[in-house]
């Protein structure tokens, strides 16, 4: 029926279709239980750079900061006034201060001292002469 030459093609194709087909099937099996284990391992070591390099931008970033503030803080005690000028601003600062409160106040019961003189008359109790 068939020729010699085309049983030996069709032996040697099948057997190299039989073959490539196990040896894929073995190779799907392992990697399905080996699969898992790379990848976990895998993440293992991403993790573990990534904590690395977090690290070091931390510190750089905390060099960094230190740096700033110190150069900030000196920055600022430099440029501090002197106690004259501290005095004249605390001064200032106080009779501002004191019309804010005293306006306030003076909304709050109005225009005419708390303690005038006609309050006090208009606030005593009615007294019988003897």
């Amino acid at each position: 029926m068939f020729d010699l030459d085309w049983q030996i093609f069709l032996s040697a194709f099948f057997g190299t279709l039989f073959s490539t087909l196990l040896v894929a099937l073995v190779a799907a099996l392992i990697f399905q239980k080996v699969k898992p284990k790379m990848i976990k391992k895998a993440n293992q070591h991403i993790e573990k750079r990534i904590k690395q390099e977090l690290e070091s931008v931390g510190r750089e970033i905390q060099d960094r900061v230190k740096r700033g503030v110190s150069q900030g803080i000196t920055q600022g005690v430099s440029s501090i006034p002197s106690t004259e000028v501290l005095k004249r601003t605390h001064q200032t600062i106080a009779k501002t201060g004191r019309e804010i409160v005293g306006t306030g106040i003076q909304s709050i019961f109005g225009r005419k001292p708390l303690n005038s003189n006609k309050e006090n008359e208009q606030n005593a109790p009615n007294k019988e002469p003897d």
